[in-house]
C-alpha cells in the first residue's frame, strides 16, 4: 500500500488519552516512526482541522473519537467529510466509539453516509467473521471466522441500506465491526473497538492472545497496510508441527513415518519430532534412513534428559546445567550411531521449566527452547507483558529465546502468530492419528493458505 508514509501522527485532546498511548506504542513495537500532537479547532469543519495535521508530512491520522467529541461540538462533527482533491492521499484511522455519547451522528459523518448509527452487538452476534475479499488488508486473516467476541469492548456499525461504498474487512454477526471507506482523498478506516491494547500491560497464566483480537488486531492491520515494508517484515513465514516423545521406530503408537512422510510431501510441510535422549540408543536403521533422506521433511528437537517429571523445573544451576550437557551428549552419540542431525533446541518435557533452566541451556549450547507455556516455575507471572507475547520468541526471561507452540485446534491462533511474524509451530503426541493422517493434511493444507499472495 502507502510505502510512501514516513510516519504516524496521533492526535489528541489537550493530553493523549490511554488508548492514544497504546496506539503510539503499537507503531513503535511495528517499527513505524510516531508522534502525538493535540488537535487544534482552528476551524469550523473539523475534518479540515484533522487533515491539516497531515498535509505535506506523509503520515497517517489516527484519531479517537473522544478526541473529536472534546475539540468539536455535535453540530460540527456532523457535517460530511469533504477534502478537496487537491493534497495527497490521506489514511485516517478513528476509535474508541461511544454509544452514549452522540457518536452515531460522528459515525453517519466519516463514513459519508455510509453508516447511520454505532451500537453494542445484540445477543446473537458471538463470532469475528475476517472478509476474504481484502487480503492486502486483512492478511493471514483473511477468510476466517472465530470467536468468542469482547462483548464489553466492540462495537459495530450500522449500514445503511443498498449501501455498497465501504469495505467491510471485519463483521461481527451481519454488521461491520472493521471497516474502510473512500472519501474522496481520505481513506477512512473505522474500528468499532472501545479500546486499544496497552502492550505493556501485564499477562495472566491461561490468557491466550487471540482473547486481545478486537482491542490489537484492528490497529495492527491499519498500521501494516498504510506503512508496507516500513513496519518490521520476517524473513519468511514459517511453520512446523511437532511430535513429542517418538522413538525412531517403524510405528510409535499411532504414529507410522512412512504415512507421515506420505502426508508431508502431499500438502508440503515439515515434521519435527521432539526426541527423548535417554533413547539415544534404541533407533531403528530403517526409520534414521528415513530422516537422512529428507532432512527437509523431518527433523529432531531435544525434548529433556530422562524425561522424568519437572527435570527441568529445578531452579539450582549445577544440576540443570548437568541435565542439560548430558542431554546433547546423548544426541551427539545418537548422531554417531545413526547418521541422523538434532538441532541444538529443546522441547521442555510437561512444559515445565524455571528461568535457571533457560540460562543452563544457554550455557550448554542450546539456540533456542520451545515451549507450550510462557510461565516458568520461578518467576512471578505478571513479569510477562503483552509485547513479549507479540514478538516472535520470549526474551524476557533469559537470552535464550523461547518460541511457543499450540495445539492444532484453533486455526486463527496460527493466523495471529503469522500476522505477527511468528512461527506457526503446532504440537500433538502419536494418539492424535489414531483416526489415520486426513485431520493433520486438512490442517496443515489450512496453514499453508493463510500466507497465500
Amino acid at each position: 500500500m502507502s510505502e510512501r508514509l514516513k510516519e504516524l501522527l496521533v492526535l489528541h485532546a489537550t493530553s493523549p488519552e490511554a488508548s492514544d498511548l497504546n496506539l503510539l506504542k503499537l507503531a513503535d513495537f511495528l517499527g513505524v516512526p510516531s508522534h502525538s500532537d493535540t488537535l487544534a479547532n482552528s476551524c469550523d469543519n473539523p475534518w479540515e482541522a484533522v487533515l491539516q495535521h497531515s498535509r505535506g508530512d506523509d503520515c497517517a491520522v489516527c484519531v479517537g473519537a473522544s478526541t473529536l467529541r472534546k475539540c468539536f461540538g455535535r453540530s460540527a462533527l456532523a457535517q460530511r467529510l469533504r477534502v478537496d482533491g487537491s493534497g495527497s492521499s490521506v489514511q485516517l484511522f478513528v476509535y474508541g466509539f461511544d454509544p452514549q455519547d452522540g457518536d452515531s451522528e460522528l459515525v453517519h459523518a466519516l463514513s459519508n453516509g455510509a453508516f447511520d448509527a454505532v451500537r453494542p452487538l445484540d445477543g446473537r452476534a458471538d463470532q469475528y467473521c475476517v472478509s476474504g475479499k481484502y487480503r492486502p488488508f486483512c492478511q493471514e486473516f483473511s477468510g476466517l471466522s472465530f470467536g468468542p467476541v469482547a462483548r464489553e469492548n466492540d462495537l459495530v456499525f450500522n449500514v445503511v441500506p443498498k449501501q455498497e461504498r465501504m469495505a467491510d474487512y471485519i463483521r461481527i454477526g451481519d454488521r461491520p465491526f472493521l471497516a474502510g471507506i473512500q472519501s474522496g482523498a481520505v481513506q477512512v478506516t473505522l474500528a468499532g473497538t472501545r479500546e486499544i491494547l496497552d502492550i505493556d500491560a501485564s499477562v495472566a497464566p491461561g490468557v491466550r492472545p487471540l482473547e486481545w483480537f478486537a482491542r490489537l488486531v484492528p490497529a495492527l492491520m491499519f498500521l501494516r497496510y498504510a506503512f508496507g515494508d516500513r513496519c518490521w517484515q520476517p524473513g519468511e513465514k514459517l511453520a512446523c508441527f511437532i511430535v513429542d516423545d517418538p522413538l525412531l521406530h517403524d510405528r510409535h503408537g499411532f504414529l507410522e513415518f512412512d504415512t507421515l512422510l506420505a502426508a508431508m510431501k502431499r500438502e508440503g510441510f515439515a515434521t519435527n519430532l521432539a526426541f527423548i535422549p535417554w533413547n539415544y540408543r534404541r533407533s531403528h536403521p530403517r526409520v534414521a534412513e528415513l530422516f537422512r533422506k529428507h532432512p527437509q521433511r523431518l527433523s529432531l528437537s531435544i525434548h529433556g534428559c530422562d524425561h522424568t517429571k519437572r527435570e527441568f523445573g529445578d531452579t539450582a544451576a549445577a544440576p540443570l546445567l548437568s541435565k542439560a550437557g548430558a542431554s546433547r551428549a546423548r544426541m551427539a552419540k545418537h548422531r554417531e550411531l545413526t547418521g541422523v542431525p538434532c538441532d541444538n533446541v529443546m522441547v521442555f518435557p510437561q512444559g515445565v521449566f524455571s528461568t535457571a533452566a533457560l540460562r543452563a541451556m544457554k550455557q550448554a549450547g542450546f539456540l533456542a527452547a520451545v515451549n507450550s507455556t510462557p510461565f516458568p516455575v520461578d518467576d512471578p507471572p505478571e513479569k510477562l507483558r503483552v509485547r513479549d507475547l507479540l514478538s516472535p520468541a520470549v526474551t524476557r526471561h533469559s537470552s535464550l529465546p523461547l518460541f511457543l507452540r499450540h495445539y492444532p485446534t484453533r486455526l486463527a491462533e496460527f493466523a495471529l502468530d503469522l500476522f505477527l511474524g511468528k512461527p506457526a509451530l503446532m504440537v500433538e503426541h502419536h494418539d492424535y492419528f489414531r483416526d489415520g493422517y486426513h485431520q493433520l493434511e486438512a490442517f496443515a493444507a489450512q496453514i499453508n493458505h493463510l500466507s497465500d499472495s
